[in-house]
């Protein structure tokens, strides 16, 4: 791997040293830069994974969150004396 690229690469992303070190989505992207992959296809991917998180959370409120808000909401509910 190529020290200077990859330096050039995180100097472009502000935190980009901590966050290769921290994120497994950043390192990921930044090794696939540093390997010369099309930026479009690093975005289309993050775009699915990111549409996919999002249907995934979708489903969870649907069948969980629902339950967990009525519960919630009925105990905030004021008691009667």
């Amino acid at each position: 791997m190529n020290n200077q690229k990859l330096k050039e690469i995180l100097s472009k992303f502000k935190d980009g040293e901590e966050r290769y070190k921290k994120s497994p989505t950043f390192n990921v992207t930044v090794r696939a830069l540093l390997n010369g992959t099309d930026p479009i296809l690093i975005i289309d991917q993050l775009i699915q994974m990111n549409e996919n998180t999002s249907a995934l959370f979708d489903k969870f409120l649907n069948e969980v969150g629902t339950k967990v808000f009525n519960t919630w909401n009925k105990n905030k509910q004021p008691q009667r004396s």
